[in-house]
């Protein structure tokens, strides 16, 4: 996903309606399976770690998309 993302940002006529509706359904599903992982009181902080850092990335990724959307509708 990171890599369509650079490619859209570069090529216009890549984020097109379907792409972006695609893109969005993909982050959707990515969120919702990041955010279903419960975190064990008995797990050590490098799982918890990597977890934040999951969502974190999924929060940058979002924010991409929405600068390559923006880029999009206005042009």
């Amino acid at each position: 996903m990171d890599r369509d993302l650079n490619e859209a940002q570069e090529m216009d006529s890549i984020c097109t309606d379907e792409w972006c509706v695609a893109i969005e359904r993909n982050i959707d599903d990515l969120h919702n399976e990041i955010y279903m992982i419960s975190e064990p009181r008995f797990s050590d902080a490098s799982d918890s770690q990597k977890i934040r850092d999951l969502r974190n990335r999924l929060h940058d990724l979002y924010e991409r998309y929405k600068g390559v959307k923006e880029n999009v509708v206005t042009k």
